[in-house]
């Protein structure tokens, strides 16, 4: 059954393709890193 609003959560029925995921996304996040130069700048709201 097709669930575009992905309302239903189907990992515990498709572990290995969340797993797939989880890594490709790990790997991503690792590459993407070095490049956050703004990770600990100050976040205040504007005023």
């Amino acid at each position: 059954m097709p669930d575009p609003g992905e309302t239903k959560n189907v990992i515990n029925e498709y572990p290995e393709v969340a797993a797939q995921l989880r890594k490709i996304y790990d790997q991503w996040w690792i590459r993407m890193q070095p490049g956050l130069v703004n990770e600990d700048a100050d976040q205040s709201p504007a005023k």
